[in-house]
């Protein structure tokens, strides 16, 4: 009820009465929302919280599937009601007169929304910026606040909350834009203070002590770290293998680029070449940044990534001096350095020139 606490006794109380009746059935699942709605001076994001903790602590599945529909009918209700956004260009009659600002419009007030014009962002994720999205992730750790009570929660709920909280709003985001690894980190020991404040422990705990799973005497809490390096890796597979021609093959281009001009014509993906073995995080500013968290996260687990389409071979579309360098490590007996520079000489440069 801490969210209630500035509101007058009787609306407290009224909240108080519909949270009792729903569950009883004496009241519906609409009739909740509404007096939460109106309690808190229709505040979207604060009724927003107070629903989804309510929806938390409901152990009726059937009750709570009933307020989650209604809940997802009211938002839809709410959206129709907003303005449209236009731009409105300078000189106009607004105290917002600058021209890179859009200005939502309605008969009551105008709401300024600054335009992003140092970076892109897709659906509010800054996309190749991970440290704009660390920032955004922490805010949303500080501003997390387990549920005020009578009595202190148990150790198994309060792992509850945080997954169903506070991860499941940052694991989407994670999937549009991975973490430096060190900033993950950070983010689970962050997690693990939330953790020891509401405790009150008089010691502070080691953080990594609570993400391992339970046989491995852990407290099996979610781990931001983890929940980053797989969205790092999923993200590369998903970019390698899109179901859209146009991404896959810029994607493709980009590991060429990769693999040709900084490894030597060898895999960075693939753990039986040297430059697997190499760190790239030097060179976060030539390629995906994603792309070189989740390099990092193969080398650290001796993971590979195998290209399994060569088909280009059978064209004969490649150069003989990448299939040299791409075969170096297990050419035996190894070619002579003469070799390619001779051919080169006699204007035989591609696959398609010796062979057909």
């Amino acid at each position: 009820m801490r969210t209630l606490s500035g509101h007058p006794a009787n609306a407290v109380a009224g909240v108080k009465l519909a949270l009792r009746d729903y569950p009883a059935s004496q009241s519906g699942a609409r009739d909740l929302i509404s007096t939460v709605w109106n309690t808190l001076d229709r505040e979207f994001d604060t009724t927003a919280s107070t629903i989804n903790l309510v929806v938390d602590f409901l152990e009726d599945e059937e009750k709570k599937m009933d307020l989650l529909g209604a809940w997802n009918a009211f938002k839809i209700e709410r959206r129709r009601e907003f303005p449209d956004l236009i731009i409105l260009p300078p000189g106009t009659s607004t105290d917002y007169t600058n021209p890179r600002v859009l200005v939502a419009t309605s008969a009551h007030r105008a709401v300024p929304l600054t335009v992003v014009s140092g970076h892109m962002e897709f659906l509010r994720v800054a996309t190749n910026d991970p440290h704009q999205q660390f920032l955004r992730l922490r805010d949303l750790i500080d501003s997390f606040e387990f549920p005020d009570m009578h009595h202190q929660l148990p150790f198994t709920l309060l792992r509850r909350l945080v997954a169903q909280r506070l991860v499941s709003r940052l694991r989407p985001r994670l999937a549009f834009q991975p973490l430096l690894r060190a900033d993950a980190e950070s983010l689970d020991t962050a997690i693990a203070h939330k953790v020891h404040e509401y405790l009150r422990f008089p010691f502070h705990f080691n953080s990594t002590l609570l993400t391992p799973p339970l046989h491995l005497h852990g407290f099996d809490f979610p781990s931001v770290a983890r929940l980053n390096d797989s969205a790092a890796v999923s993200g590369l597979l998903r970019d390698l293998n899109h179901h859209l021609p146009l991404f896959s093959t810029m994607a493709r281009i980009t590991l060429a680029d990769w693999t040709c001009s900084v490894a030597h014509c060898q895999s960075p993906l693939a753990s039986t070449f040297p430059a697997f073995a190499r760190s790239y995080t030097c060179l976060q500013h030539k390629f995906p940044r994603a792309w070189v968290v989740a390099h990092s996260v193969l080398r650290e687990l001796h993971i590979s990534i195998v290209d399994t389409d060569v088909s280009h071979l059978f064209t004969g579309q490649v150069a003989l001096q990448h299939l040299a360098r791409s075969s170096l490590a297990s050419a035996r007996p190894p070619l002579p350095s003469q070799l390619l520079p001779g051919l080169a000489s006699a204007g035989f440069t591609m696959l398609d020139h010796v062979a057909s």
